[in-house]
């Protein structure tokens, strides 16, 4: 009788775990369809380009690791289109030598360079255009990183005057995803906060979510708050309190600037909700994608830390740069196809000279 017991037993347990494979691996077939969907949605020309479809190919594989107070910086990471060494990407024709003229690059995924060989990068366009403007050699390093507030930036560049390593100048081009990140996980929040939380206050929960679809699909279906709670009705953030901290930002880097004795450059980012300019057929359709009270949200702070920063040293609003472009800009709400790279590079730059 026990051994009859013990089989049944056994066998319902093969069974139950074959049947949460099969279903673990149903809802991973299905995420990728989701995924690949997203990949195929016409954004850009470029990406049906070799090069372009080459470059997501490489950065569908690039991965992040912990980094203390900033949380994460990208791994190593080495392809054709994509290096990154010690959270810092490649810059080709940087030359970083004692007598260099060093220029230091921060920013989220826009500046790190989104689906973006090396050599087109924002950092990649100010090294090329610095190199044939300078006698001395240029070292431009790109210290952009998918998902970095403000906050981050500072934080990282705060990292590095403390170790001595000093730039002749900073610049910081974000502002995106201090709105995108209060919108998603609160005020003061950076990126992925509540899995990062999640470590801390129930360890083996977070594991589980991590690594088991199955086990965060049941989850969230079972969690009492946040569920089918649309972002814009859970915000606790107001575009007064970002334009605040992006303010206290500002102020953290320029008196790092004045007391390390570098110049400065604060320029708020261009992205789709806040442009002027005439949408082509494939940013009308990913505008049309972005819920109305978010794309209101993302109007009101930019306006907000518009008006703040409005005459302070160093700070220069780039959100209206392509506001006469006919050409097709964004390939999402926030990151540019890699030919209109170098014009941010050139705005930059001349933004800096004034």
């Amino acid at each position: 009788m026990l051994k009859r017991i013990f089989s049944l037993s056994l066998t319902a347990l093969v069974g139950l775990t074959l049947g949460m494979l099969m279903l673990e691996g149903l809802l991973r077939y299905q995420s990728e369809q989701i995924l690949q969907q997203y990949r195929l949605d016409p954004v850009s020309e470029y990406y049906e380009t070799e090069e372009g479809i080459a470059t997501l190919r490489d950065h569908e594989t690039a991965r992040t690791r912990y980094a203390p107070y900033v949380v994460w910086v990208t791994a190593n990471h080495t392809s054709d289109n994509l290096n990154v060494t010690d959270g810092v990407r490649f810059t080709p024709g940087a030359t970083c030598g004692e007598r260099s003229y060093r220029v230091f690059v921060f920013g989220g995924s826009t500046v790190f360079g989104f689906a973006t060989p090396d050599g087109r990068t924002i950092p990649a366009y100010i090294q090329q255009q610095l190199a044939a403007q300078r006698d001395d050699p240029v070292c431009v390093v790109n210290y952009g990183t998918a998902g970095y507030t403000t906050t981050q930036d500072v934080i990282r560049l705060l990292q590095l005057l403390q170790v001595g390593d000093v730039p002749d100048v900073a610049i910081f081009y974000n502002g995106a995803n201090d709105v995108i990140m209060a919108v998603d996980a609160g005020l003061q929040a950076h990126s992925n906060q509540p899995s990062a939380a999640l470590r801390f206050e129930r360890p083996l929960d977070a594991v589980l979510t991590e690594n088991s679809l199955l086990y965060g699909t049941l989850r969230n279906h079972f969690r009492p708050y946040r569920q089918d709670i649309p972002a814009m009705e859970r915000i606790s953030a107001s575009p007064e309190d970002l334009a605040m901290i992006y303010e206290a930002n500002y102020t953290a880097a320029q008196l790092l600037a004045e007391g390390y004795d570098f110049e400065m450059g604060f320029l708020l980012q261009p992205i789709l909700p806040v442009t002027a300019k005439e949408l082509s057929a494939n940013e009308a359709y990913l505008l049309g994608r972005i819920d109305v009270k978010y794309g209101s949200f993302q109007q009101d702070t930019y306006a907000l830390i518009a008006e703040r920063m409005q005459g302070q040293e160093g700070f220069h609003n780039l959100s209206d740069l392509f506001d006469g472009e006919r050409q097709t800009v964004w390939v999402d709400e926030v990151h540019i196809a890699p030919p209109h790279h170098e014009g941010v590079a050139a705005a930059i730059l001349a933004q800096l000279a004034d």
